[in-house]
């Protein structure tokens, strides 16, 4: 933080500020670019640090916080210990989506939120931002399983951080239709429904989805898993599980969420399984036949899940802080 305006100042002091070793004042003077001859006035205000970049700059608690929305560069002067968030993009949920616009109902598993990353870090050179986007939406063919998953987000540079994507909630299975099963992901996607049961995807930093159990079709898809949470299991009647939590900061003054599951469908008579807090995308209630409803998608810039059928997953993002 900088040195005060008036006053004593320490040799140890300035030496914190510049991170520096040497209890020498000239030693000091000319690594903060100062002139001869040497004094320790010289260094009243004084700080080593600066930083710009994010698509907004706060300030609260003592601390200045740049917030990434989108995909930019943290530009540095100087060495600062900082604080960094990152939530990958949230994993989409599958969608059967049958011709003509019926859909008798599914049964697939909720989004996995973006994997959550909260760690500490010197740095002295800039931070390069990319932020994970959600996987799509309405999928409807394995071979688009890759689509669904959640893209990372990445910080390199003078750092080398990576918050994994979400993992795609998992799709019907029976003898006769083509299923697919849940993705992994920084957070796991719901286990879809269908008569082998099952576990929902792993999460490498955050929850499992939520699966099913049992040899039978009458138990609802898992939901998708939370940064903080597991995502919540299909329970009898068809009845899709919730998404899990996400995790939450209070470093712009309010608590917040973020990183939530999406939630599983469910069959007629039985709400769709809520989103979980962060961004997660609640899943549909579907009728045997009928209207195509597309589940919620994720919160934009929450990593959250989608939500089934059909739902999006949510773009990540990066907060950076520093005591001021």
């Amino acid at each position: 933080m900088p040195l005060q305006s008036s006053g004593a100042i320490t040799i140890n002091q300035i030496r914190t500020e510049l991170g520096s070793a040497s209890y020498s004042l000239r030693t000091l003077s000319a690594a903060a670019g100062k002139g001869t001859p040497d004094s320790m006035s010289e260094f009243y205000g004084y700080s080593s640090w600066s930083a710009s970049g994010g698509n907004s700059t706060t300030n609260s608690g003592g601390y200045r916080v740049h917030t990434f929305t989108s995909s930019g560069t943290l530009s540095v002067s100087g060495t600062k210990s900082v604080e960094i968030i990152a939530v990958g993009g949230g994993g989409a949920a599958i969608y059967r989506g049958e011709a003509g616009g019926g859909a008798s109902y599914d049964g697939c598993g909720g989004g996995g939120a973006g994997g959550w990353v909260n760690t500490t870090v010197t740095i002295s050179s800039n931070l390069n931002i990319t932020i994970g986007g959600g996987g799509g939406g309405i999928l409807t063919q394995p071979s688009q399983a890759a689509e669904a998953q959640g893209s990372p987000t990445t910080i390199t540079g003078g750092a080398s951080i990576t918050a994994n994507g979400g993992g795609r909630g998992g799709r019907f299975n029976t003898y006769s239709v083509n299923g697919l099963g849940p993705g992994n992901g920084g957070c796991g996607g719901g286990r879809g429904r269908g008569p082998y049961g099952g576990v929902g995807g792993a999460g490498s930093q955050g929850g499992n989805g939520g699966w099913r159990s049992g040899f039978t079709l009458g138990n609802g898809p898992g939901g998708g898993g939370g940064t903080a949470v597991p995502g919540g299991n299909g329970s009898g009647g068809n009845r899709g599980g919730g998404g899990g939590y996400g995790n939450t900061h209070s470093w712009l003054g309010s608590t917040t969420y973020l990183g939530g599951g999406g939630g599983g469908s469910s069959y007629i008579g039985q709400p769709g399984g809520a989103g979980g807090a962060g961004g997660g995308g609640a899943g549909k209630t579907y009728p045997p036949q009928g209207a195509n409803l597309q589940g919620d998608s994720g919160g934009a810039n929450t990593g959250g899940g989608g939500g089934a059928e059909g739902g999006a997953g949510g773009s990540g993002i990066v907060l950076i802080r520093y005591t001021l």
